[in-house]
């Protein structure tokens, strides 16, 4: 399976601005990392208080962190995952 090498996100792409839906690159799983095919995502409490409240010290920025889906790669030295877990 080849990866994709951009994903829908939702972004802010300045200090307390809008967020909207947004085309973003897919990065490689670095060293110790996993690259997740999300299959269900949400926005909690500490994802807009970062877009309204305490912004961030790069932009533009991906909200939301809690996922779910499957392992797709892993990066090296990850042992503890393999392509196909769910998480």
């Amino acid at each position: 399976m080849s990866l994709p090498i951009t994903q829908l996100a939702f972004v802010q792409s300045e200090r307390f601005g809008p967020l909207s839906l947004g085309d973003v690159p897919v990065a490689l799983p670095e060293k110790g990392e996993i690259l997740i095919k999300i299959i269900a995502t949400a926005l909690n409490p500490v994802d807009w208080k970062i877009a309204k409240v305490y912004g961030s010290p790069t932009y533009p920025i991906s909200l939301g962190r809690d996922v779910a889906g499957y392992v797709v790669a892993v990066g090296e030295g990850v042992k503890e995952f393999v392509a196909g877990d769910r998480v």
